[in-house]
């Protein structure tokens, strides 16, 4: 009697699936307040949020910082073009994908 175990095929293992993943609705929280960064300031705070010096595009004139309370009681500063729809005590959305955003939340 022969044995042929060394020629059986091993079962292959289930296909993997892959799942898309969500989009990111960014982390909830309320502004606590607004400061202008100041027009001579402009150029550092581009540099420091960079990480990599004057890059030489140009640089938006009217930039505010957003002090936020996060959900989760975490306080962070966001520094972006200024707005007029982002006032204190608004609920926002903090997004990432490069540099922090902060939005207002889309109702639907």
């Amino acid at each position: 009697m022969a044995l042929l175990a060394g020629c059986a095929v091993p079962p292959r293992p289930p296909a993997q699936t892959t799942r898309a993943r969500p989009a990111n609705p960014g982390l909830p929280g309320t502004i606590l307040a607004v400061h202008p960064v100041p027009a001579d300031s402009v150029q550092q705070v581009q540099t420091l949020l960079s990480g990599t010096g004057p890059s030489g595009d140009p640089v938006p004139q009217d930039l505010s910082e957003f002090i936020v309370r996060t959900g989760n009681g975490t306080i962070v500063a966001v520094v972006q073009p200024a707005s007029a729809d982002l006032r204190p005590g608004e609920q926002v959305r903090i997004t990432t994908g490069g540099s922090p955003r902060i939005s207002v939340p889309v109702i639907h």
